[in-house]
């Protein structure tokens, strides 16, 4: 990257700035380049960092020192609010999203686990149910002898089909727990090796 590359890519980021913050901040940059002289220029923007580094240095500059300065008028106050919003905007965002993505991790397990414990709560609804429908086929067999033998099969059905569930459920519940165990395991490993 040369001199009239970075100072485009810097052009573009202070764009946002006030017309008298901006051709402040592109003059301190011209100069600085002037300062440093074409055999220094690589220097130069090596001291600088990115252009993205740059533009958020002199925000952040220009907010602190707007806030250490009482304005007066409504425009100048205006000015300084911008520049403090900006100057809000260009704080490292590593921060907020790990926080952000730490939550989304967290509540994505919970929804896993939840919706475990909702297979188990049906697979235990179906065996609690069918011994329940088997004895109530023997309530209605003299009355209705073909209602109690649908009873006594739905029953015996739901009894195999909640045992099956259950069983189900609980190896889907252990394969789960395993790979959520190895994965923290190799994001801790990960981190420790990055550590080291």
């Amino acid at each position: 990257m040369n001199k009239t590359e970075y100072m485009s890519a810097l052009e573009k980021r202070l764009r946002i700035l006030p017309k008298e913050n901006y051709n402040e901040a592109m003059a301190y940059f011209e100069e600085y380049f002037e300062d440093a002289g074409p055999e220094r220029e690589q220097q130069a923007i090596e001291d600088l960092g990115s252009p993205d580094t740059a533009a958020e240095q002199i925000i952040t500059n220009m907010a602190i020192q707007k806030a250490s300065v009482p304005q007066k008028g409504l425009r100048k106050n205006m000015n300084a609010l911008w520049i403090g919003i900006l100057a809000v905007c260009a704080v490292p965002i590593a921060l907020p999203f790990a926080v952000l993505f730490l939550g989304v991790i967290v509540l994505l397990i919970l929804c896993v686990l939840l919706v475990l414990a909702a297979f188990i709560m049906a697979a235990l609804a179906f065996v609690v149910c069918g011994p329940i429908a088997v004895a109530a086929s023997f309530t209605v067999l003299f009355s209705a002898p073909a209602t109690a033998l649908s009873c006594f099969g739905a029953g015996l059905f739901c009894t195999g089909l909640g045992l099956l569930a259950v069983y189900g459920v609980l190896k889907l519940c252990r394969l789960i727990l395993i790979s959520l165990v190895k994965l923290f395991g190799n994001i801790l490993k990960m981190k420790g090796e990055r550590h080291a």
